[in-house]
């Protein structure tokens, strides 16, 4: 089996769409052989350098040797509207559905059960198991978050946040109060404030991690924060302004008619992530992930984080 891009997705979208293809083909044969290919050369995926060969493998890759645990077998095959979450139980469409906040549609209910649900918690680690069970992550972004861990972080509690502000994420935020996010800065402000304050929290006890699409945003929280504000600095794949005509990975310029004009694609490929793009959007996750709190984003990059660490406390804003 081929596992090909798919047209306008970002790094963890790509991702989840991998792990769900990979997931439903082991279970669907009686004697699993590995012949699963990873085929990203195609030009349109923003995070690699080249134009037709795939480098996927430097961000992450697909184990050698592949068993997934016949416990985990306990999902349909297919996913459901919640996009990242396999289709869930009876009892659990039915906690998704008793959650009173009904400015969220029901494709977001089920993200914005807190972790400390104890069946959402169970959920995320089996979730987590089977990532684990199919992905390797390359061993040089390992290294790298390590050694920013012990330099930046250990010994500290960590706020971490995903503040995905672009306004290109309106359309996949519709009747919820992440809609035009950028514009509620100060009350994830607040929020922080709040929880430094309940915490008892002293400035040379906490840093505030943050990984976020908009320089503006960036700029907001380290006025504020100073010193206590921690950010992958590689990382410098964002837009200036929450308004600006493509996003940073082009998730929703790419479509069957820009790939094929010739000057959009040259923009394109002058302006995308690139693989160092893909690197660093890897590593924000694996240190967002080893916060001791959390406050997401409703994106594929905030559900990562919570496979990766299933037990991470959830705030949100």
């Amino acid at each position: 089996m081929i596992i090909k891009s798919t047209l306008g997705a970002g790094l963890f979208a790509e991702i989840r769409n991998i792990l769900q293809q990979f997931y439903s083909y082991y279970f669907s044969k009686e004697n699993f052989e590995n012949d699963v290919i990873i085929d990203f050369s195609q030009e349109y995926f923003p995070y690699k350098n080249s134009i037709d060969t795939c480098e996927f493998n430097n961000i992450i890759s697909l184990k050698k040797n592949i068993i997934i645990e016949d416990e985990l077998k306990i999902y349909d095959i297919e996913y459901n509207d919640g996009r990242l979450f396999f289709n869930i139980s009876h009892y659990e469409q039915n906690l998704v559905k008793n959650i009173q906040d009904y400015r969220f549609e029901k494709i977001n209910r089920f993200r914005l059960i807190p972790n400390n649900n104890e069946i959402k918690r169970q959920y995320l680690i089996k979730l987590n198991k089977i990532f684990n069970s199919i992905f390797d992550i390359n061993s040089n972004i390992l290294n790298q978050v390590e050694n920013y861990y012990k330099e930046h972080m250990e010994n500290k509690y960590i706020i971490g946040i995903h503040y995905r502000a672009n306004m290109s994420h309106n359309c996949e935020v519709e009747n919820t109060n992440q809609l035009n996010y950028h514009l509620y800065y100060k009350s994830i402000f607040n929020k922080i404030d709040s929880l430094i304050k309940e915490k008892n929290l002293q400035k040379n006890e906490f840093k505030i991690f943050i990984a976020t699409d908009c320089k503006l945003m960036l700029d907001y929280f380290k006025k504020k924060y100073h010193r206590n504000l921690l950010y992958n600095s590689n990382n410098i794949y964002m837009s200036k302004t929450p308004i600006t005509e493509y996003e940073p990975h082009f998730g929703f310029a790419l479509n069957t008619e820009t790939i094929n004009n010739k000057n959009f694609m040259e923009y394109f490929h002058k302006n995308k992530p690139g693989l160092n793009g893909g690197i660093n959007l890897m590593i924000d996750v694996l240190l967002l992930a080893k916060s001791n709190i959390f406050l997401p984003s409703l994106s594929n990059v905030s559900d990562f984080v919570q496979i990766i660490n299933p037990n991470i406390d959830i705030i949100f804003y």
